[in-house]
């Protein structure tokens, strides 16, 4: 899924940490439409399916139930640059998972696997994250004379995008115009230095961060939903490190302030990552066209269009699915 070093640090951190997409406010699998797309694509009986940049496997556990129930049949195997240990990070038994397996620190130009012996490659919002044009020519050999790949990629025109772009507004709101960081720094050093309750509320300057930071929050209330919840309940989570009840060193208060805040840094990074991954229509065709000349037959294509209700659709991403 990454394609430098720093990338791939940042990446092991982020799986590490239980999340299982890399979507913001989504720590479940997809939607039922994703889940019908791939039980078409899957529906023939295979040995061996490959996952390409998949995470912590939302994609590879979706397959091992569509084609290893009741009886686990398919080998799967989920690959990724980085240091990923999924049946650790969610804490799945794999016992429950006989044909499941994981190979992190493994480049997708390089694949563990013998020529010819891969029956699919599968990738949703993944392999976009690498060098695809190195990965074909890895992909040609693995795959078997008769294969079959099938992505699903992110579009930069995508309600995706879209909806990242606006909480990742959100959250600068927080770091840069809002100040909402160093208004807690700041609180947090006046009432180290101030023991009396009463000496801490008659302190000018404790005052004034306070109506600071009741002002950035009155801003967000005004944010719509889904951003000014996901907001809110940040906030709030934040301000309860100075509750009175909460006898909780400075020493202790800054460090979970700071972790708090790299969670939201960490939604930025994924959304900086995300809009480089996401191919424009021009890359899109052009990606079909080398996926052509590696001698696959185009079987589907164009965006993935989720329903939202009778009247509307929107664009979820760019489907790819070929074979030979």
């Amino acid at each position: 899924m990454t394609v430098d070093d720093s990338d791939e640090a940042s990446w092991s951190q982020f799986w590490a940490s239980g999340s299982l997409t890399a979507f913001y406010g989504q720590s479940d699998n997809y939607s039922p439409e994703f889940i019908a797309f791939w039980r078409d694509v899957l529906a023939e009986p295979v040995d061996r399916i490959i996952d390409l940049g998949c995470g912590n496997g939302a994609l590879t556990w979706i397959v091992d139930e569509i084609v290893n129930q009741p009886e686990a049949t398919t080998e799967i195997c989920g690959i990724d640059l980085a240091a990923i240990e999924p049946f650790a990070a969610l804490k799945k038994d794999r016992r429950d998972y006989p044909k499941v397996s994981f190979f992190g620190d493994t480049s997708i130009t390089a694949m563990p696997f013998e020529t010819d012996s891969v029956d699919i490659a599968v990738s949703q919002y993944g392999i976009e994250y690498s060098d695809i044009v190195s990965v074909l020519p890895e992909l040609e050999r693995v795959l078997k004379p008769e294969a079959k790949l099938a992505f699903i990629m992110h579009d930069e025109q995508s309600a995706i995008l879209s909806s990242m772009g606006y909480t990742a507004r959100g959250i600068e709101f927080l770091f840069q115009s809002g100040g909402y960081y160093d208004g807690l720094f700041r609180l947090d050093k006046i009432q180290n230095k101030k023991k009396n309750v009463k000496k801490l509320q008659a302190d000018p300057e404790y005052r004034k961060t306070v109506r600071k930071l009741q002002q950035i929050k009155r801003s967000v209330e005004g944010f719509p939903p889904p951003l000014r919840d996901f907001l809110m309940q940040h906030i709030k989570g934040t301000n309860r490190l100075f509750a009175k009840g909460l006898p909780l060193k400075s020493q202790n208060r800054r460090h979970l302030i700071k972790k708090r805040r790299r969670l939201l840094e960490g939604t930025l990074t994924r959304y900086s990552e995300l809009t480089q991954a996401a191919l424009s229509r021009a890359q899109y065709e052009n990606l079909i066209g080398q996926v052509e000349q590696e001698g696959f037959t185009l079987v589907q294509s164009g965006n993935f269009m989720h329903k939202i209700d009778s009247k509307t659709t929107t664009n979820m991403g760019w489907i790819l699915v070929a074979e030979r």
